[in-house]
């Protein structure tokens, strides 16, 4: 049974070391990954290069894998489309029904589905917004 990070039986979240002759990566190619992708390749591109899944690349570049080795990482930005100002606006304009407006109209003013509307006029979604 594999072991996990507490020396406990469960689910496989042991992280290979670097001399684990199964590891597909060594770290200079972690080194050489992160440089090539502050050099402007894509993580598409890298994982092609490095014969591996583009979401270990993701992985290693934001330094969720491979986080005792060197090289500049990245961040991830959590990606929305709307403001907060534009989900105060849209509930706004549904609640005012002044002209009548559909959630599909506004979905498509906002460039979202009319599904992520209704979620936002019913407060499923952005709650913290008020």
């Amino acid at each position: 049974m594999p072991w996990n990070k507490t020396g406990q039986p469960g689910h496989s979240t042991h992280v290979r070391r670097s001399d684990d002759r199964r590891a597909k990566l060594r770290p200079t190619d972690v080194v050489k990954m992160r440089n090539l992708h502050k050099g402007g390749v894509s993580p598409s591109v890298l994982a092609i290069q490095f014969n591996i899944h583009v979401v270990q690349v993701r992985e290693i570049l934001c330094n969720e894998s491979w986080t005792r080795v060197g090289g500049p990482v990245v961040r991830r930005k959590p990606y929305r489309k709307l403001t907060e100002q534009d989900v105060l606006a849209i509930r706004a304009a549904y609640a005012r029904q002044d002209p009548p407006i559909s959630q599909p109209t506004l979905g498509r003013q906002y460039g979202v589905s009319a599904v992520t509307i209704g979620n936002i006029v019913r407060g499923l979604t952005w709650k913290e917004a008020t």
